[in-house]
């Protein structure tokens, strides 16, 4: 069973000692999201390319500003910015507890099951979900960082999506408001949160009847449905 369980991504020592000299070209970073792997954490999304790195972390610092969630509480994030309150009281999402972790992970889960996403999407611009996924991340991010900071080991948030009771059909047009808001989400994953996740292979079951793939999120924005969940992995 020891074999099963999900890990947190470890860095090489190429990947550390390039986070050393990127600290230098941005020496300052936020409190809540500062830990001792920040760096590394984004090297390794981004191949280990300092100058992309770099970038990519201070379009982040800027969005934070701009959208006005940098300084406030987790929650304020849901409840006060009034983009991320509209969409996120819409959504069956778990909130993090920094202090609740297995093996240096958390655990965040969404259940879909009552969520129409092209009706929300008829009265909430795209943009407000787009926006309001940088938040979440952000919530992510933090717990992170405190993990990391508190333990000195690397740590990540394991994502648990139910998708019981969404209609994929809504996806099934590329062109339609799902599709189009799921291909957007996996992108900003893709170039700034990629290493949220743990290491727990090429797969994780969700309860009772889904499967999701995240080798390559990209060509899976939606399961495929198999009879029974097969294999449980162990957090």
């Amino acid at each position: 069973m020891i074999d099963d369980m999900i890990t947190a991504k470890k860095f090489t020592a190429e990947i550390l000692e390039k986070a050393e000299k990127l600290k230098v070209s941005i020496p300052s970073v936020p409190e809540k999201l500062d830990s001792p792997f920040f760096f590394a954490r984004f090297l390794n999304a981004n191949n280990g390319d300092i100058e992309k790195t770099r970038q990519k972390i201070l379009q982040l610092f800027e969005h934070r500003k701009l959208m006005g969630y940098d300084k406030i509480s987790d929650l304020d994030i849901f409840t006060t910015v009034d983009i991320g309150r509209e969409c996120f009281e819409r959504f069956h999402i778990s909130q993090l507890n920094y202090e609740v972790t297995s093996k240096n992970l958390h655990v965040f889960v969404q259940r879909m099951d009552g969520m129409d996403i092209k009706e929300i999407l008829k009265i909430m611009p795209l943009s407000y979900v787009l926006h309001s996924y940088f938040m979440l991340q952000e919530n992510f991010s933090r717990a992170i960082a405190h993990t990391e900071r508190k333990t000195g080991k690397p740590s990540s948030v394991v994502c648990i999506l139910d998708l019981k009771g969404l209609n994929l059909m809504d996806f099934m047009n590329p062109l339609s408001g799902p599709a189009q808001l799921a291909r957007l989400v996996v992108q900003i994953w893709a170039e700034y949160f990629s290493d949220h996740l743990p290491e727990f292979g090429e797969k994780l079951v969700t309860p009772g009847e889904y499967i999701l793939k995240f080798t390559n999120p990209s060509n899976t924005w939606f399961p495929v449905k198999i009879s029974c969940a097969g294999e449980v992995f162990n957090v």
